[in-house]
Formats: structure tokens, C-alpha cells, sequence
């Protein structure tokens, strides 16, 4: 945004403030004043308008990023739970879509994970806390998935996606990065803090994941609409009439989660 743009804004923010005032109403008045304020201190430091820009654009890529990741971690919580709704079938070694097993396809998603969190800690912004129970999620569900526990895999990777949109919810946040540069300094040693921790914990792991650029819509609504469809195959499995009682209960138990 250029000098005269910003200008532009200013008078249609200050008409703004003023129609309001006029009319009686504050709603919104704090809002555009607080934005009014920002614009004009853009004008007086052209460089702090060009840093705001970069942070939004590097905002948008960790949503991004983390945005497709919680599009493949459902995909694969929903493979998982397929086979857990039909557990004798279920074979740990045995390759899903795409010619990998839940188990690699989960580990992989780990390691993507693993690359976000240090683009994240390298980028000096705040890694949300949830990105680590994410991680730790993953990890449970991949030793579930290796031990042959679909059933407990599939819950570790339902608490995987509520963290990963958790922290989604906070990067898309107002506050998110907005930080003056006195604050920032200040936080800059505790998130690099967190990004040690995490690494400390992870020193084994290598991580190698991909991520995909573009803009992805917020899979807040997909989320819900994958859980119900997933609810009501359990609905349909549990009462089916040839079912045994103790694959019944297995289902129950799922049901429980969802």
C-alpha cells in the first residue's frame, strides 16, 4: 500500500468516524480510530507499513501451512477410524491410499508439523503452545498405530486436529503478531524457549515434510461435517443386526469420542 493510498484510507476512515458521530452511535468509533491512528504513523514511518506487510504475508503462510496439514491429518484420522470400525481387518504392516500405512502417512504429517514449528520459532513469532500438544498427539498415534491400536490411534488424532486448528484460530488472531517492537524484543527469548524444548524433546527426529502455498479457507466447517458423517457410520455399523455384542461395544466406545 502506497503513501497515496493510505492518504485515501485516512480521509474515508475520518468521514467515517465522523458520520458516526454525527448519528449518535460509538459502535465501531474506537475501532476506526485505533485504525486511523495506525494509518497516520504509517505515513510518518513508510518502513513500519512495509514490516506490516511482510508479518501479514508470513501470517498467511503459517495458516497456510498448517491449514493443509489439518486437511491431510483428517484425512488420515478418517482412514484409521475406518479400520478401527472394522478391527479385524486391521493389519498394522497394511498400506492405505497412496501405497504408505496410516503409520508412515502419520509420521510424515509429524515431520511436517516439525519443519511449521521451526519456521515459526526461526520467524521470531510466538509458537502457539497447542502446536506442541499437536506433535505429542501425533506421536501417540503413530506408537498406537504400530502397536496395532486403531481404535486409540484415531482419538490421538482427533486431539492432533482440534490442537492444529487451535493454533490456526490464534495466527489468524488480530493480536497475532502484532506486537510493538519493545514487546517483541521481550518475548523473542521465551519463544525461543519453546522452540529449544520442542527440539530437545524431538533431538531423534528429522524432519522432512512438504507444504503446499495458496490461500485454504479455514476447515472449521469441514471439521464438523467430517465429524458427523463419521458419527453416522457408527450409527449405521452399531445397528446393524448381525453385529456381535462385543464389536457393538467397540463401536459404542468410539461413538463415545465422537
Amino acid at each position: 500500500m502506497n503513501s497515496e493510498n493510505i492518504k485515501d484510507e485516512i480521509e474515508e476512515l475520518a468521514q467515517q468516524i465522523e458520520d458516526l458521530l454525527k448519528t449518535g452511535s460509538k459502535e465501531g468509533v474506537d475501532e476506526k480510530i485505533q485504525k486511523l491512528k495506525q494509518l497516520s504513523e504509517n505515513i510518518k514511518n513508510p518502513n513500519n507499513n512495509k514490516e506490516l506487510e511482510d508479518k501479514q504475508k508470513q501470517k498467511q503462510e503459517f495458516i497456510n501451512k498448517l491449514s493443509e496439514l489439518l486437511n491431510e491429518q483428517e484425512k488420515v484420522m478418517e482412514e484409521t477410524f475406518n479400520r478401527a470400525a472394522e478391527r479385524g481387518k486391521f493389519e498394522q504392516s497394511s498400506e492405505g491410499s497412496g501405497g504408505k500405512s496410516p503409520k508412515e502417512k502419520q509420521e510424515e504429517l509429524r515431520n511436517t508439523l516439525g519443519n511449521v514449528i521451526r519456521e515459526i520459532g526461526a520467524s521470531e513469532n510466538e509458537i502457539p503452545q497447542d502446536l506442541g500438544r499437536a506433535d505429542r498427539a501425533m506421536r501417540q498415534a503413530s506408537r498406537d498405530l504400530e502397536n496395532g491400536r486403531p481404535d486409540e490411534a484415531s482419538n490421538a488424532q482427533g486431539r492432533a486436529v482440534e490442537m492444529i486448528q487451535r493454533s490456526i484460530n490464534k495466527i489468524n488472531s488480530k493480536e497475532y503478531m502484532s506486537k510493538s517492537p519493545e514487546f517483541a524484543d521481550k518475548g523473542k527469548e521465551n519463544d525461543n524457549n519453546k522452540e529449544k524444548e520442542y527440539l530437545a524433546d524431538n533431538q531423534n527426529i528429522e524432519y522432512q515434510g512438504t507444504s503446499a502455498g495458496g490461500t485454504i479457507e479455514l476447515p472449521s466447517k469441514k471439521n464438523i461435517k467430517n465429524a458427523s458423517k463419521i458419527a453416522d457410520e457408527l450409527y449405521n455399523r452399531f445397528n446393524e443386526e448381525d453385529r456381535s455384542l462385543k464389536d457393538k461395544e467397540y463401536i459404542k466406545n468410539l461413538l463415545d469420542w465422537y
